[in-house]
């Protein structure tokens, strides 16, 4: 019996044989890109010439313009050009520059000494390009072949003559001297490539081209993805309490590093809530103590103790009531829905108003926003309220942009020195000089106010002004930076 060997999962290999796989078959589609271009690639076109019959058509062509008025060359040469099929003749001013003997192969040079023999002129000059497939241009180009003779098996002969007996060149031209400044040039036509030979030189390469740029995407989509997701996942855990499910990754490292990730939510989300639920048993416990003493109060004959008693428990309930609130705004599971959140800066600033302090709203009547109505109306409070309560005057403007909706608070207060601007957002900090509770207050407003507005991917920032006051600048993106 043959044993069965199971096949490994390509889809959960390790990273390091993924880049492997991916380089090999990189590798593999440009050998195939080579195979075809060499199967579907013809050679260029080619003009093969015996070298008697073209020294008899030099011959015979000086001969016929020797013969003929010097006015009638042009003409002359124009004629020739069209009757013959292939090669073409012009009167020139010269050879321009003339190839070094060294530089020409051995059939032009026996070439060249015919012609200057058979013309009685040791002035004619023959030019020529050297045939090279390093260059895509030369491959479409019709190539001359000069030969001794045209032999019966033409592929079979040129393979078994030397070199002295054929010369392979991009094109061929003569000059040979006719009178003083003018030339004879005689050069062998070359067809213009066609459609079809021009697709078969591009095509091939087109194919490589295109295998390699899907293997790059796949590799790229395989690698980015999951990170990406990892990246979203980081981000939304930074603004917010809650666990997010990361979808399954193939690959072993990043599943471990998805299974870290997942663990250390799962573990930063108990620490939170332990610390929430004991805040909230605490001030609970707290508020007993409270109830106690207001009933031990009833019994106290001072009526200066007693109101001083009464204002300290009273103070100790706000201040509990401020930590439940706070408490309750990290656990916050409000919907996210539209909001017209012009409305509701309008709202926030009458009810101030209406209890004797200073606030103005300048911006559009409405902007729609989606987010947690009461969370955000908590946030823009506590942001407005203290602007009144240690500005004197508060100014609203709203500025509805096109990617996100951009609030200024202004008022016209002493400000906040640079070095404790970030101070400011921490929990339990009253920067206020005054102990008075009802001026200074517990030190969460700003903090509860920047959760609020961190969990719907905004942000704000507080600046001095130049002409006095403070600056709390506020930007809400929309729609959220991540779904709801």
């Amino acid at each position: 019996m043959i044993p069965r060997f199971p096949l490994p999962d390509l889809r959960r290999l390790r990273l390091a044989p993924r880049l492997i796989i991916v380089m090999l078959f990189v590798l593999l589609a440009i050998v195939v890109v080579n195979v075809i271009s060499r199967q579907f690639t013809s050679l260029p076109e080619a003009q093969f010439f015996e070298r008697s019959w073209l020294i008899d058509q030099v011959l015979q062509t000086r001969d016929a313009f020797v013969q003929s008025p010097r006015d009638n060359w042009a003409d002359m040469a124009h004629e020739m050009s069209v009757e013959q099929s292939w090669l073409d003749i012009s009167i020139t001013t010269g050879p321009g520059a003339v190839p070094e003997e060294e530089q020409m192969d051995e059939t032009l040079r026996l070439l060249q000494t015919d012609l200057q023999d058979v013309l009685s002129s040791p002035n004619a000059v023959i030019l020529s390009d050297k045939f090279s497939f390093r260059h895509s241009d030369k491959r479409i180009s019709t190539v001359t072949v000069v030969q001794k003779q045209s032999p019966a098996r033409l592929v079979d002969e040129l393979d078994d003559q030397g070199a002295g007996d054929v010369s392979i060149t991009l094109g061929l031209t003569i000059h040979v001297p006719l009178v003083k400044g003018e030339w004879l040039t005689i050069s062998t036509k070359s067809s213009p490539p066609s459609v079809w030979r021009m697709a078969q030189l591009f095509m091939a390469p087109a194919v490589g081209i295109v295998m390699v740029l899907l293997a790059a995407t796949w590799t790229a989509r395989s690698l980015v993805t999951p990170l990406q997701q990892l990246s979203a996942a980081v981000e939304k855990l930074g603004r917010e309490r809650h666990i997010t499910d990361l979808p399954v990754m193939s690959i072993p490292e990043y599943k471990s590093i998805s299974n870290a990730f997942s663990e250390m939510q799962t573990q930063i989300k108990r620490y939170v809530d332990d610390r929430t639920n004991m805040l909230a048993a605490i001030s609970h416990d707290l508020r007993t103590f409270l109830t106690k003493m207001r009933l031990v109060s009833d019994g106290i004959e001072d009526a200066q103790a007693k109101q001083e008693l009464l204002k300290n428990i009273s103070g100790m309930d706000q201040i509990i009531k401020e930590y439940l609130l706070f408490a309750r705004n990290e656990s916050n599971q409000e919907a996210y829905v539209q909001t017209d959140i012009a409305s509701l800066l309008q709202s926030v600033c009458d009810t101030l108003s209406d209890a004797g302090s200073q606030a103005l709203y300048i911006g559009p009547d409405h902007a729609g926003l989606i987010c947690q109505p009461v969370g955000m109306r908590r946030a823009m409070n506590n942001l407005i309220e203290n602007a009144c309560k240690y500005g004197e005057r508060a100014t609203v403007t709203l500025m509805d942009q096109a990617d996100a909706i951009q609030v200024s608070i202004e008022d016209t207060g002493p400000g906040i020195p640079p070095q404790f601007v970030e101070r400011a957002f921490e929990p339990f900090q009253r920067l206020e000089t005054s102990r008075n509770r009802e001026t200074g207050g517990t030190g969460l407003g700003l903090s509860i106010a920047r959760n609020i507005l961190h969990a719907h991917g905004g942000d704000i920032a507080l600046r001095n002004l130049t002409k006095g006051g403070l600056q709390v600048l506020v930007t809400l993106p929309k729609p959220p930076a991540t779904a709801r």
